[in-house]
Protein backbone atom coordinates (compact mmCIF):
# COMPACT_ATOMS: atom_id res chain seq x y z
CA UNK A 1 0.00 0.00 0.00
CA UNK A 2 1.01 3.61 -0.43
CA UNK A 3 -0.26 6.85 1.07
CA UNK A 4 -0.22 10.58 0.49
CA UNK A 5 2.87 11.61 2.48
CA UNK A 6 3.05 15.33 3.23
CA UNK A 7 6.05 17.06 4.75
CA UNK A 8 6.19 20.72 5.76
CA UNK A 9 9.55 22.36 6.35
CA UNK A 10 10.77 25.81 7.27
CA UNK A 11 12.87 27.94 4.89
CA UNK A 12 16.02 26.00 5.90
CA UNK A 13 14.49 22.59 5.24
CA UNK A 14 13.90 21.68 8.89
CA UNK A 15 10.84 19.52 9.38
CA UNK A 16 7.86 21.26 10.97
CA UNK A 17 5.46 18.33 10.57
CA UNK A 18 4.64 15.32 8.42
CA UNK A 19 1.34 13.51 7.89
CA UNK A 20 -0.06 10.66 5.82
CA UNK A 21 -3.51 10.29 4.25
CA UNK A 22 -4.94 7.24 2.51
CA UNK A 23 -8.12 5.86 0.93
CA UNK A 24 -8.57 2.12 1.68
CA UNK A 25 -5.01 1.29 0.65
CA UNK A 26 -2.89 2.66 -2.14
CA UNK A 27 -3.03 6.44 -2.57
CA UNK A 28 -0.71 8.48 -4.80
CA UNK A 29 -0.59 12.30 -4.73
CA UNK A 30 0.03 14.38 -7.85
CA UNK A 31 -0.20 17.93 -6.49
CA UNK A 32 -0.42 19.97 -3.31
CA UNK A 33 -1.28 23.64 -2.99
CA UNK A 34 -1.33 26.09 -0.12
CA UNK A 35 -4.64 27.95 -0.09
CA UNK A 36 -4.97 31.69 0.65
CA UNK A 37 -6.10 30.97 4.25
CA UNK A 38 -3.10 28.68 4.95
CA UNK A 39 -4.94 25.36 4.44
CA UNK A 40 -3.60 22.78 1.98
CA UNK A 41 -5.31 20.90 -0.87
CA UNK A 42 -3.73 17.61 -1.99
CA UNK A 43 -4.96 15.68 -5.03
CA UNK A 44 -4.19 12.41 -6.76
CA UNK A 45 -5.77 8.98 -6.78
CA UNK A 46 -6.66 6.44 -4.16
CA UNK A 47 -7.67 2.82 -4.34
CA UNK A 48 -11.27 2.18 -3.36
CA UNK A 49 -12.01 -1.53 -2.87
CA UNK A 50 -15.38 -1.46 -4.64
CA UNK A 51 -14.64 1.02 -7.47
CA UNK A 52 -10.98 0.60 -8.49
CA UNK A 53 -8.85 3.75 -8.49
CA UNK A 54 -10.64 7.04 -7.94
CA UNK A 55 -9.83 10.71 -7.78
CA UNK A 56 -8.82 11.41 -4.18
CA UNK A 57 -8.68 14.90 -2.67
CA UNK A 58 -7.67 15.85 0.88
CA UNK A 59 -7.96 19.27 2.51
CA UNK A 60 -5.96 19.98 5.66
CA UNK A 61 -5.45 22.93 7.96
CA UNK A 62 -2.09 24.71 8.22
CA UNK A 63 -0.81 22.01 10.64
CA UNK A 64 -1.75 19.16 8.29
CA UNK A 65 -4.79 18.05 10.29
CA UNK A 66 -7.32 16.61 7.86
CA UNK A 67 -10.44 18.77 7.44
CA UNK A 68 -12.07 16.52 4.85
CA UNK A 69 -11.32 13.91 2.23
CA UNK A 70 -13.34 13.12 -0.86
CA UNK A 71 -13.15 10.52 -3.57
CA UNK A 72 -14.87 10.79 -6.93
CA UNK A 73 -14.89 8.59 -9.96
CA UNK A 74 -16.27 6.04 -12.29
CA UNK A 75 -15.95 2.27 -12.18
CA UNK A 76 -12.54 2.60 -13.85
CA UNK A 77 -9.18 4.09 -12.87
CA UNK A 78 -9.45 7.87 -12.36
CA UNK A 79 -7.00 10.44 -11.08
CA UNK A 80 -7.06 14.12 -10.08
CA UNK A 81 -3.77 15.57 -11.32
CA UNK A 82 -4.12 19.16 -10.12
CA UNK A 83 -6.56 21.32 -8.15
CA UNK A 84 -6.25 25.09 -7.75
CA UNK A 85 -8.26 27.79 -5.95
CA UNK A 86 -10.88 29.52 -8.12
CA UNK A 87 -13.35 32.12 -6.81
CA UNK A 88 -15.84 32.30 -3.92
CA UNK A 89 -14.08 29.52 -1.98
CA UNK A 90 -14.31 27.05 -4.87
CA UNK A 91 -11.65 25.04 -6.69
CA UNK A 92 -11.01 23.86 -10.24
CA UNK A 93 -9.55 20.39 -10.72
CA UNK A 94 -8.27 18.52 -13.77
CA UNK A 95 -7.22 14.95 -14.52
CA UNK A 96 -8.23 11.78 -16.30
CA UNK A 97 -11.27 9.52 -16.14
CA UNK A 98 -10.96 5.98 -17.44
CA UNK A 99 -8.53 3.14 -17.10
CA UNK A 100 -5.43 5.32 -17.02
CA UNK A 101 -3.28 2.44 -15.75
CA UNK A 102 -3.88 0.33 -18.86
CA UNK A 103 -4.36 2.87 -21.66
CA UNK A 104 -3.93 0.20 -24.36
CA UNK A 105 -7.27 -1.26 -23.30
CA UNK A 106 -9.37 1.86 -22.93
CA UNK A 107 -10.08 5.37 -24.06
CA UNK A 108 -9.67 7.93 -21.32
CA UNK A 109 -11.48 11.23 -20.99
CA UNK A 110 -9.93 14.36 -19.64
CA UNK A 111 -12.00 16.13 -17.02
CA UNK A 112 -12.39 19.59 -15.58
CA UNK A 113 -14.38 19.92 -12.34
CA UNK A 114 -15.38 22.61 -9.88
CA UNK A 115 -15.53 21.79 -6.16
CA UNK A 116 -17.02 23.86 -3.36
CA UNK A 117 -15.25 24.70 -0.10
CA UNK A 118 -16.33 21.33 1.39
CA UNK A 119 -15.18 19.25 -1.57
CA UNK A 120 -18.63 18.73 -3.08
CA UNK A 121 -18.56 18.57 -6.87
CA UNK A 122 -20.47 21.50 -8.37
CA UNK A 123 -19.94 20.44 -11.99
CA UNK A 124 -17.80 18.12 -14.07
CA UNK A 125 -17.06 18.35 -17.80
CA UNK A 126 -15.51 15.44 -19.69
CA UNK A 127 -13.91 15.43 -23.13
CA UNK A 128 -12.95 12.50 -25.33
CA UNK A 129 -11.59 12.28 -28.90
CA UNK A 130 -10.96 8.52 -29.42
CA UNK A 131 -7.62 8.81 -27.72
CA UNK A 132 -6.20 8.43 -24.26
CA UNK A 133 -6.55 11.93 -22.82
CA UNK A 134 -5.56 13.52 -19.55
CA UNK A 135 -4.87 16.96 -18.13
CA UNK A 136 -1.90 17.19 -15.79
CA UNK A 137 -1.88 20.85 -14.80
CA UNK A 138 -4.02 23.95 -14.82
CA UNK A 139 -3.29 27.62 -14.32
CA UNK A 140 -5.65 30.55 -13.88
CA UNK A 141 -4.57 33.31 -16.29
CA UNK A 142 -7.38 35.81 -15.61
CA UNK A 143 -10.60 35.97 -13.57
CA UNK A 144 -12.44 33.42 -15.68
CA UNK A 145 -9.84 32.10 -18.12
CA UNK A 146 -7.72 28.97 -17.56
CA UNK A 147 -5.04 27.13 -19.44
CA UNK A 148 -4.27 23.45 -18.95
CA UNK A 149 -1.74 21.02 -20.37
CA UNK A 150 -1.68 17.28 -20.59
CA UNK A 151 -1.37 14.39 -23.02
CA UNK A 152 -3.20 12.64 -25.84
CA UNK A 153 -2.19 9.36 -27.43
CA UNK A 154 -3.36 6.30 -29.33
CA UNK A 155 -1.75 2.88 -29.68
CA UNK A 156 -0.21 3.88 -33.02
CA UNK A 157 0.82 7.50 -32.36
CA UNK A 158 3.45 9.07 -30.11
CA UNK A 159 2.40 10.99 -27.00
CA UNK A 160 1.86 14.57 -28.12
CA UNK A 161 1.30 17.25 -25.50
CA UNK A 162 -2.01 19.05 -25.56
CA UNK A 163 -2.84 22.58 -24.51
CA UNK A 164 -6.40 23.51 -23.53
CA UNK A 165 -7.76 27.00 -22.99
CA UNK A 166 -11.18 27.35 -21.38
CA UNK A 167 -13.44 29.80 -19.57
Amino acid sequence: TSTFYCLKTDALGNELWHKTYSLDGSSVPFSAHELPNGDYMISGYGYHATKDYEMYVVRTDAQGTQIWEKNYGSDFGDGAMNIIPFTNNTFIGVGTIGNNFFPAFSTNKLFISQLDNNGNMLWNKQYQKNKVFGLASIKKISNDLFIGCGYATTLTEPNPAILVKFT
